[in-house]
């Protein structure tokens, strides 16, 4: 009895520090003074392969690494997004194509911020990166959503055909196919 609830408590902590992980660490992994910071502290909560994977997204621009990510969509968006604010050109261009790549419309605002004064700061590659980003988020932006299935009024429907209400004697009989004649 005490075995099970330690073993139900220790699977409670195990879905805390999932969420921990998810929710907190994930997003500070980039940014100036937090990101060694969050590596740390993910690599200790035993998820080195996450920072892994999004330090090979932001320096190589490894989309295979962003696919191995996508468990974790929500917070991976948010520190993309935050690694748009790097002072390297490199992460800022491949940020925003892992952003385009994972169709994450929630990080167009911050990335038209960043093309309004691309000319300033930004080379070639990181900018032509971000206004092919923007350009693709915003026609995915303009999409309709699809319909919930919860907004369709249920009850204006016809209700299902049930076999009992019919007489099935008024329907002709099925085909019977000719015997072979032997020769």
């Amino acid at each position: 009895m005490r075995t099970e609830r330690l073993k139900q408590r220790v699977a409670e902590l195990e879905g805390q520090l999932e969420d921990l992980k998810r929710n907190f660490v994930i997003p500070k992994l980039s940014g100036f003074r937090l990101s060694e910071h969050a590596a740390n502290a993910l690599r200790k909560l035993g998820a080195g392969e996450i920072v892994n994977d999004f330090c090979r997204v932001v320096n190589e621009g490894d989309m295979e690494a962003l696919e191995r990510l996508r468990p974790y969509r929500k917070p991976v968006i948010e520190a993309l997004t935050r690694a748009l604010d790097s002072y390297l050109s490199e992460h800022i261009a491949n940020a925003a194509r892992a952003l385009k790549r994972w169709n994450a419309v929630e990080a167009l605002p911050k990335l038209k911020a960043k093309l309004r004064w691309a000319w300033l700061n930004l080379s070639d590659e990181a900018r032509n990166a971000c206004e092919e980003a923007a350009k693709h988020l915003e026609n995915i932006s303009r999409l309709p959503a699809p319909a919930s299935p919860t907004q369709i009024p249920v009850d204006t429907l016809p209700r299902p055909a049930d076999t009992k209400d019919f007489s099935t004697e008024t329907l002709p009989s099925p085909a019977k196919a000719p015997k072979e004649q032997e020769p």
